[in-house]
């Protein structure tokens, strides 16, 4: 029987006393991972955004507002626009023809400003959303300096941190350290497998990993830098690190047995279905008895999906926590002893999570 059921939280809101320095340490009060900061937008109901010339015609509008200094304003703007255009384009026509004229546009010189945007866009490692991104929304790591709330690209920044998508990334981290934890008292010193690990920056909130409760930790991830990174973690925690892909798991030519805890936190949101499938079964065969699995995937519920996809150039596989559950429900129906399905308070993010029977 799976359940759908969301976690209770308590969330609040911090604010940052702009500064004129043009870059700053981040406070930590700039990522505060239950931040309920919202931008509302001024903007009225439109006429359809279908066609290039309509789409023109908003973008000049936009730019004009960034040009007055109007850029917190002008942020939520734009996401509601961008939404609206994406909705009367349809998918198809957003994608291959609607975004070409958006990043032709004066209004992307304003977006490129934002360090977010602009790495997601230019991708250093050769993809979006990788851990040094991450780290930016964490506020962490080498990742703490940021451009200053009152420059141009400072607003954008902390507009885009604010953002469902970027709460519920660092909502996420919180999850993930939690599910550590619970695998610790669930089990003596267990092992732990983090598939697409990035920097491990969960650990940094687990109790479990500060005080030595982790027995062997595997850190997957076809990033080399991205494990070079996990090196320096605590020592209290014996990691292995595997450098390899996707196709390597559901290839069978790796494999890792004895597990009591799996889980790959941001890997699902770019795989397609028959894929995806593929690697739940065999995250779930890597499963001791009673051990358990966990996935997370963006759904799309986020206002941020159209920025990230015309500014950011980040595209995810978005799917709804029904979806989600379908993605494991190949698995056998004997051996597995409880699946739970549940979301984030805003719907940003799902998680299924499955016990593999005793």
């Amino acid at each position: 029987m799976v359940s759908m059921v969301a976690p209770p939280g308590r969330f609040e809101s911090q604010g940052v006393d702009p500064q004129p320095n043009l870059y700053v340490r981040s406070p930590h009060a700039v990522y505060p991972s239950r931040s309920t900061v919202v931008f509302k937008s001024d903007r009225r109901v439109r006429a359809p955004i279908a066609d290039i010339f309509s789409l023109g015609i908003e973008l000049d509008r936009l730019v004009e507002r960034f040009a007055a200094g109007d850029v917190f304003a002008g942020m939520a703007d734009l996401r509601d626009t961008f939404q609206q255009a994406r909705a009367d384009f349809g998918f198809q026509r957003w994608r291959y023809e609607a975004i070409e004229v958006i990043r032709a546009h004066e209004l992307a010189q304003f977006a490129v400003e934002c360090p977010l945007t602009h790495r997601s866009l230019t991708k250093p490692r050769g993809y979006s959303g990788d851990a040094v991104l991450i780290d930016q929304i964490y506020g962490t790591g080498e990742q703490q300096f940021a451009p200053h709330p009152a420059s141009v690209g400072g607003q954008i920044f902390f507009f885009i941190l604010h953002s469902s998508a970027c709460r519920s990334v660092r909502l996420r981290r919180e999850v993930l350290a939690a599910e550590i934890d619970r695998a610790c008292d669930e089990f003596s010193r267990p092992t732990i497998l983090s598939i697409a690990c990035g920097h491990l920056r969960e650990l940094e909130l687990s109790q479990s990993a500060r005080t030595g409760k982790i027995g062997r930790l595997i850190a997957f991830d076809q990033d080399e830098e991205s494990l070079a990174e996990c090196a320096h973690l605590q020592s209290s925690v014996p990691i292995e690190f595997d450098a390899g892909s996707v196709r390597q798991l559901i290839g069978r030519k790796r494999r890792f047995d004895g597990v009591d805890f799996a889980y790959a936190a941001g890997l699902f949101d770019y795989l397609v279905g028959p894929v995806a499938v593929r690697l739940a079964e065999q995250m779930f065969s890597y499963l001791k008895p009673g051990g358990r699995m966990l996935i997370g995937n963006f759904t799309p519920a986020g206002e941020a999906i159209s920025y990230m996809e015309a500014f950011m150039d980040w595209w995810l596989v978005y799917r709804t926590k029904e979806e989600l559950a379908q993605l494991v429900a190949t698995l056998p129906a004997n051996e597995v002893a409880a699946t739970e399905v549940f979301e984030d308070d805003r719907g940003v993010i799902a998680y299924v999570s499955v016990e593999k029977k005793r």
